[in-house]
């Protein structure tokens, strides 16, 4: 049986969409409420971080990019070193540092279901 090659722009491609969540309890009105209430206070968090950021920039350029002080105020700049790129370091390439990491730290976050 002779096949003919796919062109270059024709793919075939076996799509099987999986729910993440399948495991989580649907919960009622009440969780649902808090759920919501969560999404909207989150919603203006990031509405409130956009206007703090503006407003520190604003802040920043009228310090004229040295400490500044005034009204009881102080606007200073300070630097916290970057990440170690361990991945980058040949002598830790095939060593194990999971016996180093530290406690693991609980997160919950709040996403809308795809339907």
């Amino acid at each position: 049986m002779e096949t003919t090659p796919q062109s270059s722009t024709e793919t075939n491609v076996n799509l099987v969409i999986t729910d993440p969540y399948a495991h989580a309890i649907e919960r009622g009105d009440i969780w649902i409420k808090k759920a919501q209430e969560l999404a909207k206070l989150k919603q203006s968090l990031k509405q409130l971080e956009t206007i703090v950021d503006l407003a520190t920039q604003q802040l920043k350029d009228l310090s004229q990019g040295v400490d500044s002080k005034g009204g009881g105020y102080v606007f200073a700049c300070s630097l916290r070193k970057g990440p170690i790129q361990y991945k980058d370091i040949p002598q830790l390439k095939g060593v194990d540092l999971e016996q180093f990491r530290g406690q693991s730290v609980e997160t919950w976050k709040l996403t809308m279901e795809i339907k």
